[in-house]
């Protein structure tokens, strides 16, 4: 008898890849980002560049303009809900998207002091 491999995986199907223009309200308007990558660790996350053009009503893909990576004003890394919920509509894919063109950049923390940030001073009640 031989041992059962249990349940097999099977793929995740995503509503959003690489290369995909999503628009996302603000205020009244709308702004429009970009999905760089997709985590294949989380497939639940995706890094999104957003940009500073705003429309009164849902731009087309159409309308948009080429942008690089150098023209996003934020980057971050997004949870897919409001693209999967469709509160950040997906207006289409960029024709001729490559990833190579979208370098990953550099995120980084900065490193924590040696020393604590405060400390606590207790002093002699006789003697301050």
């Amino acid at each position: 008898m031989s041992a059962s491999a249990g349940p097999k995986k099977q793929a995740r199907f995503h509503f959003y890849d690489q290369g995909q223009v999503f628009a996302l309200p603000v205020d009244d308007t709308w702004a429009f980002g970009l999905i760089s990558r997709v985590s294949k660790v989380s497939p639940s996350m995706f890094l999104g560049h957003f940009f500073p053009y705003l429309w009164s009503e849902l731009p087309r893909i159409e309308q948009l303009p080429e942008v690089t990576p150098s023209d996003a004003i934020y980057i971050s890394q997004v949870s897919h809900l409001a693209v999967t919920r469709g509160d950040w509509p997906v207006l289409g894919r960029i024709a001729g998207w490559s990833a190579q063109d979208w370098p990953m950049p550099h995120f980084g923390i900065p490193p924590r002091p040696l020393y604590p940030v405060w400390r606590e001073e207790v002093y002699d009640e006789m003697d301050p």
